[in-house]
């Protein structure tokens, strides 16, 4: 028979073995770098999230102070806008920053082209927007909207929207001016009034005001005062009851010093506070 020539390497393997390896190795290669790369990815994509998370939680702080917002709407220029004409988008030119004590800002919380937090150096924000939505007189709703650079985070993300409440100089509609603004929480609390045949009795869990009805005069569960009323010409607040009511205690006397101020309470019968100084809690109030 005629010889037939196989070529083998050194280790006895023919080169269509040796390639055939080498196609598996470079198929399980691909295979792994492609994992650590994917692996890689979603690392980034959670410091990301949680990136986003944390300036969320900074904004929804810093812009419930209206200083802030005051500041960042007026400065280089004041930015207005027509309040017969909405929704309105505003671009303030300023950052937002953590404070601003007597017109001094602080640290800056966010700011176009800045990475959102220290979690991640690809969640990078790329524009800051305050969209008024509607509202009549000096109070307007709008929400602040922050978005991010797509091109150099991992995967796309949501703006963070924040809700806030304007109060706006609207003397004039075309160029109505905003002086400061608050979070819906904190707005909750001073915006709304109880009606008139009702007294403030504390707060509900989201922040608003809780009202109660002033029981009939004439009633069995009348209470001599409530919350938003006073005490009768002899007593003082000393605290408020668990239905808003208010507690009522007699008041003392003390001779006043040469300061306007106390010494020790006097041996005189009880009697109200009187010029204003009538005072809540166990304290006293001086008399001449």
């Amino acid at each position: 028979m005629k010889n037939q020539s196989v070529l083998l390497n050194a280790k006895g393997l023919s080169i269509v073995e040796t390639l055939i390896a080498l196609g598996i190795m470079s198929i399980m290669m691909v295979g792994f770098t492609s994992m650590i790369s994917n692996q890689h990815k979603e690392t980034k994509s959670v410091a990301e999230v949680l990136a986003g998370l944390d300036l969320q939680k900074n904004l929804i702080s810093v812009l419930s102070h209206g200083s802030v917002c005051s500041h960042i709407l007026n400065n280089p220029s004041q930015i207005t806008f027509n309040s017969n004409s909405l929704p309105q988008t505003l671009t303030p030119a300023l950052p937002i920053y953590a404070n601003v004590e007597s017109g001094v800002p602080g640290a800056v919380v966010a700011q176009i082209g800045q990475q959102a937090s220290v979690y991640s150096t690809s969640m990078v924000i790329k524009s800051i927007k305050l969209n008024v939505i509607n509202g009549s007189g000096s109070m307007y709703t709008a929400n602040w909207i922050i978005d991010f650079d797509e091109s150099k985070s991992v995967r796309p993300h949501k703006p963070i929207t924040i809700a806030t409440v304007l109060n706006v100089d609207n003397a004039n509609p075309a160029a109505a001016k905003v002086v400061d603004c608050m979070s819906e929480q904190v707005a909750n609390r001073y915006i709304q009034s109880c009606t008139g045949s009702q007294v403030m009795a504390g707060y509900n869990a989201d922040g608003s005001i809780k009202c109660q009805d002033i029981p009939a005069a004439n009633s069995s569960n009348n209470i001599a005062a409530f919350a938003g009323r006073s005490c009768p010409a002899n007593q003082t607040v000393t605290g408020f009851n668990s239905d808003g009511s208010i507690i009522c205690a007699t008041s003392a006397r003390i001779p006043a010093a040469a300061g306007g101020g106390g010494g020790t309470p006097s041996a005189s019968p009880a009697a109200s506070c009187s010029g204003g100084h009538q005072t809540m809690g166990g304290y006293v109030c001086p008399y001449r």
